[in-house]
């Protein structure tokens, strides 16, 4: 059977893995010495963390855990139609998914995601300041490029119908 690739970005949440549902964003002060290099360093070492440096400058830390109420095996969410969905999720621009434009086919334009490995490289091209306190950090591009030769994993792809029907929705 020949399966259709479709552009997920059309179908809204259709064809999506879900990575909204997948993972937790938590604001992240950017660091700004090496003690917080090192508490940066230490937060990577649990695993499902990564954290994430906008191009705007803000830094959050991502926790890879799945919502209680998302179903892996269909990619749906049990309190989709209820009261007790949370009412971000409403929120949520299908057309013009943050999460889809950065988790889903490629990494974003204006995300550089840091799992542990990715960090050390970056944090060894740190350059502290004459003071030796303060960190002169690399621009959002620099630091693209210093860690970009190294993979970063989960990426998703888009789901097609055919993937969907499988999973029964």
């Amino acid at each position: 059977m020949e399966r259709t690739i479709l552009d997920s970005r059309s179908l809204g949440c259709y064809c999506c893995p879900a990575p909204c549902c997948q993972l937790q964003l938590h604001y992240y002060n950017a660091p700004a010495n090496a003690e917080d290099i090192d508490m940066a360093r230490y937060r990577l070492l649990f695993p499902g963390t990564e954290l994430l440096v906008c191009d705007t400058g803000e830094w959050y830390l991502l926790h890879w855990k799945a919502c209680s109420f998302f179903q892996q095996a269909t990619y749906t969410c049990t309190v989709h139609s209820s009261e007790e969905k949370p009412r971000i999720c409403e929120r949520f621009d299908q057309e013009e998914c943050w999460f889809r434009c950065n988790f889903v086919d490629s990494p974003g334009e204006s995300l550089l995601r840091m799992d542990r490995a990715r960090f050390e490289r970056w944090s060894q091209e740190i350059r502290s300041a004459e003071t030796g306190e303060d960190l002169l950090l690399h621009s959002f591009e620099q630091s693209r490029q210093i860690v970009s030769a190294i993979p970063i994993a989960p990426l998703y792809t888009p789901l097609t119908p055919d993937d969907k029907a499988g999973a029964g929705r």
